[in-house]
């Protein structure tokens, strides 16, 4: 074994997906990015731990292996342990289905008076509460967290809770968002809501409060199993799908698991309420297999560029070699293609070929935004526009597409590009008030949510940024400077995606901070004004604030 000693548990959790090649864009991509990140990780003097729960691996003697994953281990000189066959937190299934009666265990058992899956929850939640237990809620959507939270408050099973102890956390959002919004009524009863159009920071004052007991139920998707700790002794799962997808086995234990916390329950409980997860648990393990180590499996164009050319057909072997063709015509070095890397090449060759075409008028424009960019991190709808009609060619998600390409009845303007105006300008919350006026403020915060937390910060900084290192090296080559030396749209990526500008506020926004607290940082150079913001927080922001202190001090 070389010095790389790579031991897993379990890994390529996201690979799971059968090299998958459809609609969501976003899944294959984080696919794409987790081989690259595994590619550069296997460095020669570093040694790797990648862990996992609930991988499966193919067995040689069986009929339909796949050596993939093999070939992987052992081109790379990795041990693999694998310790699938231990639980550290034993559980117990069990699933409801149309039974009235039903004995769990000593402490908790059924009498149902109903057969409605909506009346049956709250049958559930009210026998763990009688014994002082918390519950996680498993959800496949968003939507349906918030639906269901709204069923339980109106049934009016937590009416009696308490939440004077989070009192602070109640009044900073219900200011800062709105009382009427379904996050702040469920907490007022002890429901948290998680999902991931929730606010970073809130959600994770969701799950401290829930982790301390101060909360009674959390109703999640599977958020819950992405690097989140959560300390509860039932789950009750409501739905066998994943989005629309049915869960594969690996998706339904690692919810599963999320029933029981080692040092905390030594045995979880998982409720199944009429749906077909047990089907998904019980279902045949499918073995993890590596794209890039199997010679049969199909190439996006980003793993030509990562697979020996021995796990190359010899019509992947043409497309590279066409690829680098097309590259050396137009002089582009490899260290330009080597950033984005989750972008192909031939996408970035294209924004190439599209900034050659921009008229001088246009380059001017782009120059406008730049300068607009930095001197008050606001955008010139020309020159955005420009940007945006150079990125179209190559931006895949439908939802972006349609926010480039609608530009309303004066047909000027796109969508996109008057939602990150309001968005640089009045921020989060800004563009949540905006949308209020013509929507609910569940649905305000949702849609706004969506696009700053998906389209803006992900697929836009990504597009975006592609742009801005062909654009510099255009630029580099027509000015005869370095490519280091052209500026180019660079402060604008970084407000997208740490919405900070400034170490210390990155410091806070990477942590999860209110966004009083995230301008306090931002504003450090200017005593007056950072003096101001501090003095006005309210209790919940002046807790928050110190403990990123102690973080910032001790980085320091």
């Amino acid at each position: 074994m070389s010095a790389n000693i790579l031991k897993i548990l379990g890994v390529f959790a996201e690979n799971q997906n059968e090299y998958l090649l459809d609609e969501e864009i976003k899944e294959n991509e984080r696919d794409v990015a987790y081989r690259l990140s595994v590619f550069y990780a296997l460095d020669k003097n570093v040694d790797v731990l990648l862990a996992g729960p609930y991988i499966e691996f193919y067995d040689m003697q069986k009929n339909g292996y796949n050596n993939s994953f093999d070939n992987f281990l052992s081109k790379n000189q990795i041990g693999l342990l694998n310790y699938n066959q231990f639980e550290i937190v034993s559980k117990t299934y069990n699933n409801i289905k149309t039974r009235r009666q039903i004995k769990v265990d000593n402490q908790l058992q059924f009498d149902f008076q109903t057969t409605g899956k909506n009346e049956r929850l709250i049958e559930i939640l009210k026998q763990i509460k009688s014994i002082n237990e918390n519950s996680i809620i498993y959800c496949s959507t968003r939507a349906y967290t918030e639906n269901y939270a709204k069923n339980i408050l109106d049934s009016g099973a937590f009416e009696e809770h308490s939440h004077t102890d989070y009192s602070d956390f109640i009044t900073h959002i219900s200011k800062n968002f709105n009382k009427d919004w379904v996050v702040v009524k469920s907490l007022q009863k002890g429901i948290g809501i998680h999902h991931g159009l929730v606010p970073k920071y809130i959600q994770k004052e969701i799950i401290s409060l829930f982790n301390n007991s101060y909360l009674n139920t959390l109703i999640s998707t599977t958020t819950i199993t992405e690097g989140v700790n959560t300390s509860a002794k039932n789950l009750i799962v409501l739905h066998s799908k994943k989005g629309d997808k049915e869960l594969k086995k690996f998706d339904a234990k690692n919810i599963a698991g999320r029933a029981g916390r080692f040092l905390y329950h030594y045995s979880g409980r998982v409720i199944v309420l009429q749906n077909d997860f047990m089907k998904a648990i019980e279902a045949e393990p499918e073995g993890i297999k590596h794209k890039n180590y199997d010679l049969q499996a199909p190439k996006d164009e980003i793993d030509l560029f990562y697979s020996s050319d021995e796990y190359l057909s010899e019509s992947d072997k043409t497309r590279k070699l066409n690829i680098k063709v097309e590259q050396d015509k137009r002089g582009i070095p490899d260290e330009i293609f080597n950033l984005y890397k989750v972008v192909s090449r031939l996408d970035k060759i294209t924004i190439y070929d599209e900034l050659k075409k921009l008229t001088n008028i246009e380059i001017d424009n782009i120059k406008v935004l730049i300068r607009t960019i930095n001197n008050k991190m606001d955008i010139d709808y020309d020159g955005f526009q420009v940007v945006l009609k150079v990125i179209r060619p190559i931006v895949k998600n439908q939802k972006l597409q349609f926010l480039i390409d609608y530009k309303g009845e004066a047909n000027e303007y796109s969508t996109l590009t008057h939602l990150t105006h309001f968005y640089l300008t009045g921020g989060f919350l800004g563009s949540v008030k905006y949308k209020m006026s013509s929507m609910s403020v569940d649905k305000a915060i949702s849609e706004t949510a969506e696009f700053v937390y998906n389209t803006l910060k992900y697929q836009v900084v990504k597009y975006l940024g592609v742009f801005n290192i062909m654009y510099c090296f255009i630029q580099s080559q027509e000015t005869n400077k370095s490519f280091d030396e052209v500026t180019g749209i660079d402060r604008l990526l970084v407000k997208l995606e740490y919405n900070a500008l400034t170490d210390y506020g990155r410091i806070a926004s990477d942590y999860g901070v209110p966004s009083n607290v995230l301008d306090y940082y931002e504003n450090l150079e200017n005593k007056a004004k950072s003096e101001e913001l501090k003095s006005n927080f309210d209790n919940y922001e002046k807790s928050i604030f110190d403990k990123v202190e102690k973080i910032i001090k001790g980085a320091d």
